[in-house]
């Protein structure tokens, strides 16, 4: 099991995270065999470090997305 840290800061975490974490709600359901946790700008997540990775490269691709228009929906993120 390996566990990363995600840093998201450079987009506010509401928009990130979404109204009562709508955002964070469904892309734990996109990575349904990571566990992780949210807090502030930080994600941990622990998993098989193949789905680590995949998933640190998609907050990213999120990240940036939510910097550039200042949203983020659930189209943007499936």
């Amino acid at each position: 099991m390996i566990e990363r840290i995600v840093i998201v800061d450079s987009v506010d975490p509401v928009c990130f995270y979404g109204v009562n974490n709508s955002n964070i709600n469904l892309i734990k359901n996109l990575f349904p065999k990571l566990r992780m946790g949210a807090r502030g700008n930080v994600i941990k997540v622990i998993g098989e470090d193949s789905e680590t990775a995949e998933f640190e490269r998609k907050m990213h691709q999120l990240e940036a997305y939510g910097a550039k228009y200042n949203k983020l929906t659930a189209d943007d993120i499936t």
